[in-house]
C-alpha cells in the first residue's frame, strides 16, 4: 500500500505590495468614518433643521424672538415674537424689508389689525392687553444666509440671521 504525501505549495504569489499607500488609505478611511459620524450627530442635534443647535432666542428690552437658525428652502419656519411688560392698547412690530424680500409670509397669529408699508420695513399693528406672543409662519424663497431686523415701537432693533439650506 502506497501513501501519497500531501501536496505542498511552496510557491509565493507574486503580488506587489505598497505598504505606504495602504497605510494612507487606512488613515483616509478613519478620517472619513469620523467625518460621517460627526455629520450624523450634527444632524440629530439640529444642524440641518429642528433641534437644539437650530433653536435660537434673541432679545432686547420688551421683545424676545424665538426662531430656527437653520431652515430649508420653501419649508415653513416660524418666528415667535414675545412681547413683555405692560403694553398700550396696540403694539407696533416692524420687520425689515431685507428679510421680508427673502421669505413669503404664510400666516400671522394673531392677525394684525393694520399693516403699514415703509421703504425699509413693514410695520404690523396688533391689539394688545399685557404680555403677548405674535407668531409669523414664513417660507424662505431663497437659500443661503438671510439677515433680519425687528423692532417694537421705539425700542432698540433686534437683529437675527438664518441659514437656509437648498
Amino acid at each position: 500500500m502506497q501513501v501519497e504525501a500531501p501536496l505542498r505549495l511552496d510557491r509565493q504569489l507574486e503580488i506587489e505590495e505598497d505598504l505606504e499607500f495602504q497605510q494612507r488609505e487606512w488613515h483616509a478611511q478613519r478620517v472619513a468614518w469620523i467625518g460621517l459620524a460627526l455629520l450624523a450627530i450634527s444632524a440629530v442635534f439640529g444642524l440641518f433643521g429642528t433641534g437644539p443647535l437650530s433653536d435660537s432666542i434673541v432679545g432686547t428690552d420688551g421683545l424676545e424672538l424665538r426662531y430656527e437658525r437653520f431652515g430649508r428652502f420653501e419649508r415653513l419656519t416660524r418666528l415667535r415674537f414675545e412681547l413683555g411688560g405692560e403694553g398700550h392698547e396696540t403694539t407696533r412690530l416692524s420687520i425689515g424689508r431685507a428679510y421680508l424680500d427673502a421669505v413669503q409670509i404664510e400666516h400671522i397669529t394673531p392677525a394684525p389689525a393694520k399693516v403699514e408699508a415703509r421703504p425699509d420695513r413693514l410695520v404690523y399693528e396688533f391689539p394688545r392687553q399685557g404680555p403677548a406672543a405674535i407668531t409669523f409662519y414664513v417660507k424662505p424663497d431663497t437659500f443661503g444666509l438671510i439677515s433680519g431686523e425687528a423692532q417694537v415701537e421705539h425700542a432698540a432693533p433686534l437683529t437675527f440671521k438664518q441659514f437656509i439650506y437648498p
